[in-house]
């Protein structure tokens, strides 16, 4: 789509000063909008009053104020708004010509939990204590979250990062869980991670990892992996990589055979 707009005068208006959305409580579904008319034209000189300023919701007028003095503080109650995303934009006229626009973003209504944050395993013996950041009441587009209603999943993982079944719940207001699992178990040791995830009436978000523990039975000692046909007996290694990549540890074909596979 192409769209024409008139481009203000440099003697028009410049644009409204102090523009705040302030989104209803608790996620209700409007807002109160304010600002300060402008003292000031677009080329700098003074101005003692604007005939009329207007307010415009995603493109479609949603109020207009009389002519005001410079400087005097407006402000509405812009209702029924439907839930996410809205803009606003504000502008004041002199002599029949728009001044310099200003818009604001802001989000409206319940909003999308924020992801779990510093998820992390404990080894309680026969159990695994799972904790995490208290939720915020700010959700992930900077709207109203009722943690109260918010649940909280626990999922394993697989070692290619695929979700499985959920062995914990919570509520949003809540900051750990018990799952019952015994690091100790297992003839293989591998390694042990959860998914968090947070969920309301809105969504659910993407899932964030948890700190990792080894489970399985403890290796003897002494220790010994001979690699045989490129593989290890006991299951739980991993590659290192530095950060500037200087350096690799991975099995490989290349190299010593000491005869052992």
């Amino acid at each position: 789509d192409i769209g024409v707009q008139y481009m203000s005068d440099t003697s028009s208006p410049d644009s409204v000063q102090n523009l705040t959305i302030q989104p209803g409580a608790q996620g209700a579904l409007n807002a109160t909008v304010s600002f300060n008319v402008p003292s000031k034209n677009i080329d700098g000189s003074t101005r003692a009053q604007c005939d009329s300023v207007q307010v415009l919701r995603d493109g479609t007028l949603v109020h207009t104020f009389g002519a005001a003095t410079a400087g005097k503080s407006l402000s509405f109650a812009d209702e029924n708004i439907a839930q996410g995303n809205h803009t606003w934009q504000v502008i004041a006229y002199a002599d029949g010509y728009p001044g310099r626009r200003y818009s604001k973003m802001a989000y409206i209504g319940l909003d999308l939990p924020q992801q779990l944050s510093d998820v992390v395993l404990s080894d309680k013996g026969s159990t695994v204590a799972v904790s995490w950041a208290p939720l915020s009441n700010v959700g992930a587009n900077g709207g109203y979250v009722n943690t109260a209603d918010v649940d909280i999943s626990l999922t394993t993982v697989d070692s290619y990062g695929r979700t499985g079944n959920v062995v914990a719940t919570a509520k949003g207001t809540d900051t750990h869980a018990t799952v019952n699992e015994n690091m100790d178990e297992g003839a293989r040791q591998s390694l042990y991670q959860l998914f968090g995830f947070a969920q309301n009436a809105t969504g659910k978000t993407t899932g964030i990892g948890s700190t990792g523990l080894i489970k399985g039975v403890a290796y003897s000692l002494p220790y010994k992996e001979s690699f045989s046909n490129l593989t290890n007996e006991h299951g739980f290694w991993w590659r290192e990589t530095s950060k500037n990549s200087d350096y690799v540890w991975a099995i490989t074909k290349a190299g010593i055979d000491d005869g052992c596979g």
